[in-house]
C-alpha cells in the first residue's frame, strides 16, 4: 500500500484515533488542545482540516458517519505502518 501520510494527516487520523469521531470544526479543536498550538494557527487549522478531510475519505483512511469522521481500519493500518 503505497502511503502519502503527510504530516497534517497523520496529526487528524491521531486525533480521530485519540478524540473519537469528529467534525471538521471537532478534529481543530481537539489538535489544538493536545498539541498547544492554537497560537501557531492563528484560526487557519480548520481550513487546513476541511482541505485534508476529503482526500482521506478519497484514501479510505476515514469514513463519514453524518457530518463527524471515523478513522477506518484502513486509517489505523496507515499510522502503525508509519509509526
Amino acid at each position: 500500500m503505497a502511503l502519502h501520510l503527510t504530516a497534517p494527516r497523520r496529526r487528524i487520523l491521531e486525533v480521530l484515533r485519540d478524540c473519537g469521531p469528529r467534525t471538521d470544526a471537532e478534529i481543530a479543536e481537539c489538535w489544538m488542545d493536545g498539541d498547544g498550538s492554537a497560537d501557531r494557527w492563528e484560526g487557519r487549522l480548520p481550513g487546513l482540516v476541511g482541505r485534508s478531510t476529503w482526500k482521506l475519505e478519497f484514501l479510505g483512511w476515514i469514513d463519514a458517519d453524518g457530518d463527524r469522521w471515523n478513522l477506518t481500519s484502513i486509517g489505523s493500518a496507515a499510522l502503525a505502518a508509519k509509526a
